[in-house]
């Protein structure tokens, strides 16, 4: 057996060795490999043979990583989209599993406006900016975040 066969066998062994303890991008375990010293060819091999072998698959992973976010982490889809990104997923794939998730963002963030909301004087302009800057940092839009405060401000009115 060549030398390039024997590093393929034991980077082969390491990825298992990840991947049995957590789900992970192609990148992510590329990256893990290059760090424990394998050769870049062998680690991009065996990523693409754990591929093949449908040991990994970037468009499950961020699928259920962007489930997870959303219903665990409460967080919107511009941050669940920036992690992925970072992650190493490819954009396309994000965007077609979210697509063809039916997601719905805007009662995470109800939620969580009524959660955060419920002590807060929302007429105070400094306690306001907190919650706006609380929700974009989670990783929700402007224009939902407007349009969920206005709902919630016409619903605690009205009861």
């Amino acid at each position: 057996m060549n030398n390039f066969g024997r590093d393929f066998l034991k980077c082969k062994d390491c990825a298992f060795y990840y991947i049995n303890k957590r789900r992970h991008t192609k990148k992510e375990l590329i990256d893990k490999l290059i760090k424990k010293e394998y050769d870049v060819s062998v680690a991009m091999e065996v990523a693409d043979y754990l591929e093949e072998a449908q040991y990994i698959d970037d468009s499950d992973y961020a699928r259920r990583f962007i489930l997870d976010a959303m219903r665990i982490k409460k967080h919107g889809l511009v941050r669940i989209k920036r992690d992925l990104v970072q992650k190493g997923v490819d954009r396309q794939i994000i965007d077609s599993v979210i697509e063809n998730l039916e997601l719905d963002t805007s009662s995470v963030l109800t939620d969580l406006i009524a959660s955060k909301a419920f002590n807060m004087d929302l007429n105070d302009e400094k306690q306001l900016n907190r919650l706006y800057g609380f929700l974009l940092r989670r990783g929700f839009k402007y224009g939902d975040i407007n349009e969920a405060l206005y709902e919630y401000r016409n619903n605690k009115e009205n009861v």
